[in-house]
């Protein structure tokens, strides 16, 4: 059936009418946190959960080709309604997403006695978790640097007050960021963390530079066997886990995400994709070794575990099997 139109504008008019009702509202683009779907009537351009120009202009297209994308109160009419619903919702924002996740220490039981280093290693948890957390792995891995600059730079301004402790300048972060940004231009950053052949040196050396400062950028490849592995890992990781969150490794269980994407996530670990150096607390995870039958608990091991919450009787999707004997609960 077709739309009926209450109002017709030609495309100037009605872009005149809806930039003119947004200028100057700067604030309402909300880069605090990106969600994988539409934060509100006005977020109708990729990426989600940031309202911008794109947004606009997609709106706008829309409005004058009749198409269902303007139809925001979906009655059938493309009217002045449609356009008043866009602005106050463009003019309301995004809400911001997860501005600060809990401190991984609360997930690990005896953590605040575990010697410095390991301490080091949960600070860089912290503020990985922190800068890529609120983003989708479809998104991350699909997205330039440039692309997700807005969002990292409001991720590292609020870097000290959501990381406690934190010792890393987040305008070093930046300025790392920024360098990587120009340098690998519209290269993904999935691509980027293959590391596959031909990968330009400056962008491996600024790779380095974020891993020294405590994000949580992959190592090398050891060899191309692992190279192609983590090509496949990658695609996988994009096709059937795509809307799992960086920061549902540490904070969802492998009960939490379905079959498909456990796989998808498994092959990015185990081929180095979503492992990093630092990710280690000398524990590992005994499936089904808990207090209650059924739950898990944390062993002493040179790996990662960790129980999230609302339970803590389940292991993270990031903690890794123990391998041998374990030894007593810490």
């Amino acid at each position: 059936m077709a739309h009926a139109v209450g109002l017709s504008f030609c495309r100037r008019s009605v872009g005149a009418l809806v930039v003119g009702a947004v200028a100057g509202l700067s604030g309402a683009v909300a880069d605090a946190g990106v969600d994988p779907a539409p934060c509100n009537s006005a977020d109708v351009a990729e990426p989600f959960g940031v309202l911008d120009l794109s947004d606009i202009g997609v709106f706008v297209l829309a409005f004058v080709q009749q198409a269902p994308a303007a139809d925001l109160n979906q009655d059938g009419i493309f009217d002045l309604n449609d356009i008043n619903l866009f602005v106050t919702s463009f003019k309301e924002g995004c809400p911001p997403i997860d501005l600060c996740f809990p401190d991984i220490r609360t997930t690990v039981e005896g953590a605040d006695f575990d010697p410095a280093p390991i301490q080091q290693n949960y600070d860089a948890v912290n503020r990985t978790i922190h800068l890529f957390g609120p983003l989708p792995f479809g998104q991350l891995l699909t997205s330039s640097v440039g692309e997700l600059m807005p969002f990292f730079n409001n991720r590292l301004g609020t870097l000290d007050q959501c990381v406690p402790g934190n010792d890393v300048d987040p305008a070093q972060i930046a300025l790392i960021l920024e360098q990587l940004s120009f340098v690998a231009g519209p290269m993904p950053i999935g691509q980027m963390l293959v590391f596959g052949p031909g990968m330009d040196p400056a962008i491996v050396a600024l790779l380095g530079d974020l891993r020294d400062l405590g994000i949580g950028v992959p190592d090398e490849p050891v060899d191309p066997t692992q190279v192609l592995q983590r090509q496949a890992a990658l695609a996988l990781l994009i096709a059937d886990a795509g809307s799992v969150r960086v920061a549902d490794l540490f904070f969802k269980t492998h009960n939490m995400v379905s079959a498909v994407e456990m796989a998808a996530l498994m092959e990015g670990k185990s081929s180095g994709l979503l492992a990093s150096g630092w990710c280690d607390n000398d524990r590992c995870c005994d499936q089904g070794g808990g207090p209650i039958p059924g739950t898990d608990r944390c062993l002493d091991e040179r790996q990662w575990c960790n129980l999230p919450p609302p339970s803590r009787a389940f292991c993270s999707i990031a903690s890794d099997p123990c391998t041998g004997g374990g030894g007593d609960a810490p």
